[in-house]
């Protein structure tokens, strides 16, 4: 079992390694260029990979870490959000709904009420923060909201 989970940890090792690189390589080409996309892509699913077997890891026997798995839970939803949020709108789309929304008399979008909703738009980039009430039950729940897109 302890020669399984080495070959575990140096599976993840190499793919944090491989994400490493790739978010870097990301990161300094331009945004939205087929370099920044296909080693975006790499970076995602190297990340995805690297986080699952570190949570499988950190529950294993001998090696029970709950700091890590949340770690590893906090990074699959760190790279899992950002993929999404950019297949669903770009920067100019995000920033229009939120325009929409504040030149809106309707602030009360389904089962969610909006309250203390602040918007600083500088250029491209939008700071979103107030509350969010959802009612769904018995009683509402109070969410705090606090976005920046970028």
């Amino acid at each position: 079992m302890e020669k399984a989970i080495q070959i575990l940890i140096y599976i993840h090792a190499t793919f944090g390694g491989i994400a490493l690189l790739t978010g870097l390589i990301s990161i300094i080409a331009k945004k939205g260029k087929p370099i920044h996309k296909k080693f975006g892509l790499v970076f995602f699913y190297s990340m995805i990979l690297s986080g699952i077997i570190a949570m499988i890891v950190a529950v294993l026997p001998k090696h029970e870490s709950p700091f890590l798995f949340v770690v590893g839970v906090f990074s699959l939803y760190f790279v899992w959000v950002h993929n999404h949020a950019n297949t669903i709108d770009n920067k100019t789309a995000v920033l229009e709904r939120v325009k929409r929304y504040l030149n809106s008399n309707n602030k009360n979008t389904k089962s969610r009420t909006s309250k203390d909703v602040k918007v600083i738009i500088s250029g491209t980039t939008g700071v979103v923060s107030g509350f969010t009430i959802v009612d769904r039950g018995p009683t509402p729940t109070t969410y705090h909201l606090s976005l920046i897109h970028i």
